[in-house]
């Protein structure tokens, strides 16, 4: 299984249009194509940026993908010590 982390610009691309390549990537997420990782600061990012007035993306959308990185999604620690 190919192993990815969304950069938050990715995610932010992938909600203004359905039809090109990082909304492929998320559709393949979402489908459990792909294992996507994220850190508790990567999820922190996505949730204040996707949330943003000035994006006005749906409120709904942006639940249900941020749920799908809690329940489908891979945490892994950013302790690089």
């Amino acid at each position: 299984m190919i192993k990815v982390v969304f950069d938050t610009n990715i995610l932010v691309s992938a909600f203004k249009s359905e039809k090109g390549n990082p909304a492929k990537a998320l559709f393949l997420f979402a489908k459990r194509k792909i294992d996507a990782f994220y850190s508790d600061n990567i999820y922190a990012e996505y949730e204040e940026v996707l949330n943003r007035a000035h994006f006005n993306f749906r409120e709904q959308e942006v639940s249900r993908t941020l749920e799908g990185f809690k329940r489908f999604g891979k945490l892994f620690a950013e302790d690089f010590g």
